[in-house]
């Protein structure tokens, strides 16, 4: 390799190989020029720009000769160097306890590393606490101050948004961009969730028996939002039971181990075809399908035999040809049989359709008139995709992609047609409004249609009820500047054949992986909907998740589907009768505790009259969550910096 720039490798240069994924090497640098360590392509255009050797490196020690033979190297990578990539799921930076630098740091507290997940600090902390309790040291006039120390500590990390910031200044922030193999393996996302204060939870005296009636079942239980939703189901001191199922029996009994906890728990199942599930539904009254991609597990053969037995779904898949595909078939004979149908209701839909519902009756209510336009602008920061997700977009798009570019695939078109500014929003541009660069949403096939949908579900009611006879909406993501939009556009038009490809070299997460807690943790999510009547009017909502929480989409929609499941059994007085069969987040939870069941999860909804402020539009980007710092005591005599919301944002969660 040639190159002027000694931060690549030079001509000559040895490297053991530590991994190899497609054409895409992981290396450690045994001699010559350039970075100790990386990631470099082996050819490009077909041409080799490293060629494999056996023997000893020219000049290099024996044990790195060693080191760069290719059987050593793939039975065991050369150790890390100082400040290099310990592995792909992180750097020795986040893997290693901080050093003591005499300032108040939490993980050195601990002794936990920057990456260590939610359990291992629970644990850490259980440790610590008993390792200095005043109980225990009582000739030690410290002893207090210690314990407090370490319950502060703990406390800390465990508020997402304090960790983040404290991250963020510490330079222990997950950077994707310094991993080019960021996600990690089913295995791992197992590993790391779960409470270890619940150890000791005892199952119901019913769990084993599988007998009985039960109110939710948790089909996909092994997946990773079926996973969060079998963990978040088994701390629930009471309320309503549930069973979880799954096909793979050995990943089902592990999480039957791990979360089949509780006094509502009622067992498990193994469900690989329809047939298993139709002897489970005689006891369900709602199935929540965590299943995916969702073309190959079958959701719609589940589907139809779910309703067939009169038990209400939902699903947070976000296959938009699928779902019109499946309301054919299925949505007569469930609205004749008073079955509730919900798609879409995980992070994918939901949130967009309720805010552009908060914004929306904001503006009829206050302003009497019909909604015009809506736009939603979303700002994400943090999170990553799994190997389920980015197979499910590539089922959906290559089964029918002319149903996936329809905006009006799921109804809800006005009598003028087929308008520009309907379809989907594929370039970047300085947008006007919120004076900020703007590139296509990740999420607007399906966000965009589920708004539709509600649309069109209200206006067949009632005609006063409609978001407006010309009602145009679409949505936008807010991008740091113009570099970040123009990405974003390359990102939303990959052929097929490079997606493939990318699936092929493994550049993209694989089946059964997905992102690490730690990941997970630091999501931020805000979208804001700005609305504009027919007489000139505006209204904006703003809905705010994470870090961490309900701001990451996987967290999201694990819980989202279980909360919407909630309000459907638990307040059936509260859901008008006629709005049975294929139904949206906004048409049937509007009037119901949805707000106040997110908000208790950190996902929070507010309105305001008039046009969103681009300050507030400006911080939100600058903070990734629209905050500021204020100075906190986090221990005796020790100040840091701590993030606080600013006063705009500082409103309770609306309630419709």
């Amino acid at each position: 390799l040639k190159s002027p720039e000694l931060a690549r490798l030079q001509s000559g240069a040895w490297v053991a190989e530590r991994q190899l994924l497609g054409d895409r090497l992981h290396f450690a640098k045994v001699s010559g020029d350039g970075p100790d360590a990386g990631w470099v392509s082996i050819k490009i255009k077909g041409k080799d720009l490293l060629l494999r050797r056996d023997g000893p490196a020219p000049g290099a020690a024996p044990k790195a000769a060693a080191a760069a033979s290719p059987k050593a190297t793939a039975a065991t990578p050369a150790p890390a160097a100082a400040g290099e990539k310990k592995d792909e799921a992180g750097d020795e930076k986040l893997s290693k306890i901080p050093v003591d630098d005499g300032e108040f740091n939490p993980y050195v507290v601990l002794q936990i590393p920057p990456n260590a997940t939610d359990q291992q600090i629970k644990k850490a902390y259980r440790q610590a606490s008993l390792r200095v309790h005043p109980d225990r040291n009582p000739d030690d006039p410290e002893a207090a101050n210690k314990f407090r120390e370490v319950e502060n500590s703990m406390r800390f990390l465990l508020n997402p948004l304090k960790r983040l910031f404290f991250n963020r200044k510490k330079g222990y922030a997950f950077d994707i961009s310094q991993r080019p193999i960021w996600w990690c393996g089913w295995q791992e996302m197992f590993d790391e969730l779960g409470d270890p204060e619940l150890e000791d939870v005892k199952k119901s005296d019913g769990a084993d028996l599988q007998t009985g009636n039960f109110d939710i079942l948790i089909l996909g239980c092994t997946a990773l939002t079926g996973m969060l939703g079998c963990d978040w189901m088994s701390k629930r001191p009471e309320g309503l039971t549930w069973m979880m199922a799954g096909r793979t029996p050995e990943k089902v009994t592990a999480v039957h181990q791990k979360f089949g906890k509780g006094p509502n728990y009622r067992g498990m199942a193994i469900v690989r075809e329809p047939k298993d599930l139709e002897e489970l539904l005689p006891r369900c009254k709602l199935v929540i399908s965590y299943l995916g991609p969702p073309r190959t597990a079958g959701v719609s053969q589940f589907l139809a035999v779910t309703v067939k037995h009169g038990v209400h779904w939902i699903d947070i898949n976000g296959d938009m040809p699928l779902m019109r595909d499946n309301m054919k078939r299925c949505h007569d004979e469930a609205k004749e049989k008073g079955v509730i149908v919900m798609p879409c209701i995980g992070f994918t839909a939901l949130p967009c359709d309720l805010v552009v519902y908060c914004a929306i009756q904001r503006l009829r209510e206050k302003f009497q008139t019909e909604c015009k336009r809506a736009r939603v602008y979303t700002w994400a920061s943090g999170g990553g995709m799994s190997g389920a997700t980015f197979q499910s977009g590539l089922e959906g798009d290559k089964a029918d992609a002319e149903g996936t570019e329809d905006p009006f695939s799921l109804g809800g078109m006005r009598k003028a047609g087929l308008r520009p500014e309907d379809k989907d929003f594929k370039t970047s541009e300085m947008d006007g409004m919120t004076a900020q660069w703007v590139g296509p949403d990740a999420l607007q096939g399906s966000d965009t249609r589920i708004v539709r949908l509600s649309c069109s579900l209200f206006e067949q009611e009632k005609d006063m009820l409609s978001y407006g006879r010309n009602f145009q909406f679409s949505t936008r993501m807010l991008m740091p500047n113009k570099q970040a939009a123009d990405m974003s556009v390359f990102s939303a038009r990959l052929p097929m054949k490079l997606r493939d490809k990318l699936v092929e070299q493994k550049k993209v997460p694989p089946l059964g992986s997905g992102p690490p807690e730690r990941m997970r943790q630091e999501s931020t999510h805000v979208k804001i909907c700005n609305v504009e009547g027919e007489n000139g009017k505006e209204v904006h909502a703003i809905m705010r998740g994470g870090p961490g929480g309900l701001g990451d989409g996987y967290h999201a929609s694990g819980l989202t589907a279980l909360l919407a499941a909630h309000c459907i059994l638990e307040e059936p007085d509260k859901l008008p009768t006629q709005r049975r069969g294929f139904v949206t987040a906004a048409y049937l939870l509007g009037e119901t505790s949805i707000f106040k069941r997110l908000a208790a999860e950190s996902m929070t909804f507010e309105v305001h009259d008039g046009r969103a402020p681009q300050d507030t539009i400006r911080n939100i980007i600058g903070g990734h969550l629209a905050i500021e710092t204020d100075k906190l005591g986090l221990s005796d005599g020790v100040q840091e910096e701590t993030p606080k919301a600013i006063p705009e944002l500082q409103k309770l969660p609306w309630h419709g």
